[in-house]
């Protein structure tokens, strides 16, 4: 296998809240990311899964250096991100681009289609010409399904899938290697989502693209992902191929995020639903000892309350969890035989 373009070593990032009043104020930190460890390939993508206040985005946002961290190496290419100067770091903005959340929110309403998609080639190119800018636009226009007619309209006239497609031209003008997609469908209707998600895959195939790609719906992930990497209270609890990832899961917070997944069997939904984890995801300013998610976790052991796993190696990838050799997820996703239940659909 060839090198990795990005490596991601030891990776920690806190945040400081300010909490109270004037005479009882708290200072508390918050672990966002604790030890975060992967790798990224050329032309691969990487999805990352996991529930509100995982931090999925701070990871998004630290990769990209635009987010300070506490500790731990982002090595773009060779060169690591973090321990850059600024101008240097600058310069090496132009491979790396992230597509964002609300497709509206993310553009200028003050600037034309085509001034949004040329803004990033001003900024790093001061000097190339109006009309090699201009034929730059159009192009990249037509790449992602937009009509040149509209090169003047503003964000407000198109569609929450056009502002979208808007939004991947300007990331894709100055021809980057590395695209960070946080959540970039979660905004849109079902049916556009697909159109965006096949325009991303081909985009990606064209321009041989590296991408990490973050959502909170598993059954996307599957679809657009190599391997997949799975985040709670900013940790890691397992990361792998796909495949495998989702016919045998190898952390009970896996297979609990497969199985939230809808689907059209209503028996096999209340089934999974009361086999999934209980409560809600804990406070990340008063977090769990041991494993973060044996609160949750129904096949918790006294071992789990005490002593945080660390992210071990099984089969085609690496899970944190104490019990990860004897337990077998996939017979319970598949269809446990003392239920008597004979359906084997996928989760």
């Amino acid at each position: 296998m060839s090198a990795p373009v990005l490596t991601v070593d030891g990776l920690s990032v806190d945040y400081q809240v300010h909490i109270g009043g004037i005479f009882k104020r708290q200072h508390l930190t918050v672990h966002a990311l604790q030890d975060v460890n992967f790798e990224l390939y050329r032309g691969e993508t990487l999805g990352i899964a996991g529930e509100s206040g995982s931090g999925k985005s701070t990871l998004a946002r630290t990769v990209l250096a635009l987010q300070p961290a506490r500790s731990g190496h982002v090595v773009w290419r060779g060169d690591d991100l973090l321990a850059m100067d600024r101008e240097v770091l600058r310069a090496k903005r132009k491979e790396m681009q992230m597509i964002f959340q609300d497709p509206l929110g993310s553009l200028n309403p003050r600037l034309s289609a085509g001034e949004i998609i040329a803004e990033p080639l001003r900024t790093h190119y001061p000097r190339m010409a109006r009309l090699q800018i201009h034929e730059r636009v159009i192009g990249m226009m037509k790449m992602v399904g937009l009509s040149p007619e509209h090169v003047n309209r503003y964000p407000h006239e198109f569609s929450g899938g056009q502002c979208q497609r808007l939004g991947i031209a300007r990331a894709l003008v100055l021809n980057p290697r590395l695209l960070v997609c946080d959540e970039p469908v979660s905004a849109l209707d079902v049916s556009i989502q697909a159109q965006i998600l096949h325009l991303l895959k081909d985009l990606q195939k064209k321009l041989q693209l590296s991408m990490i790609f973050i959502a909170h719906d598993l059954s996307l992930l599957r679809y657009v992902s190599n391997r997949i990497m799975v985040l709670y209270l900013g940790q890691i609890m397992e990361i792998g191929d796909r495949a495998s990832l989702y016919q045998a899961p190898r952390h009970p917070y896996t297979r609990a995020l497969i199985q939230s997944v809808p689907i059209p069997d209503p028996e096999r939904e209340r089934r999974d639903r009361e086999r999934g984890h209980r409560g809600a995801i804990p406070s990340p300013f008063m977090p769990p000892s041991g494993c973060l998610f044996h609160p949750r976790c129904p096949f918790a052991i006294e071992r789990c309350k005490i002593e945080r796993p660390s992210l071990r190696p099984v089969r085609e990838g690496h899970a944190a969890c104490h019990r990860v050799e004897e337990l077998h997820l996939e017979r319970d996703i598949a269809a446990p035989a003392a239920s008597g239940d004979s359906d084997t659909a996928e989760a």
